[in-house]
């Protein structure tokens, strides 16, 4: 049969090598590289999520330090005035702006232990303590003002 018609025979031989090659390229290649392209592009998706969250909390913190920015006039001025009522006005105002400044918390919980007003300046101790709690002039402060505050007057 094969020496009856050569075209024939190389045209079936032809025919007979393309099939096993494509019986050699198995699915499970394909398969596999669908499963890589998946997980790249989870992958990608994961990382823009993440470059997004970190732009917003940049643009979070640019704006905490432009307000904290502002508030230092008010820290400023509460350190100059003369009177402690002015000076814990200025505190309060300043903090509005800026509440996580342990430094001021801190500065008006002194100012109201000279206004006599432990109470105050404990809740100002424990907020500068809580915002840095290794901030020891503040957690000294609380810690001997404290039992100063439960104990009943004289």
């Amino acid at each position: 049969m094969m020496g009856k018609n050569p075209r024939r025979s190389f045209l079936l031989c032809t025919v007979s090598l393309f099939f096993c090659a494509c019986s050699l390229f198995d699915n499970s290649v394909i398969e596999q590289q669908r499963a890589e392209i998946e997980s790249l592009r989870q992958d990608a998706e994961q990382l823009r999520q993440e470059t997004e969250a970190l732009r917003q909390q940049t643009a979070q913190q640019a704006q905490q330090n432009t307000a904290c920015n502002r508030a230092f006039s008010d820290f400023d001025a509460a350190r100059k005035a003369t009177e402690d009522t002015d000076a814990a006005a200025y505190y309060k105002a300043g903090l509005g702006i800026c509440p996580d400044d342990d430094v001021a918390h801190y500065e008006l919980g002194e100012v109201y232990l000279r206004l006599d007003q432990t109470d105050a300046a404990l809740a100002e101790f424990k907020e500068a303590v809580r915002i840095n709690p290794k901030f020891s002039r503040a957690q000294r402060q609380l810690d001997k003002h404290q039992g100063a505050a439960s104990a009943p007057p004289p």
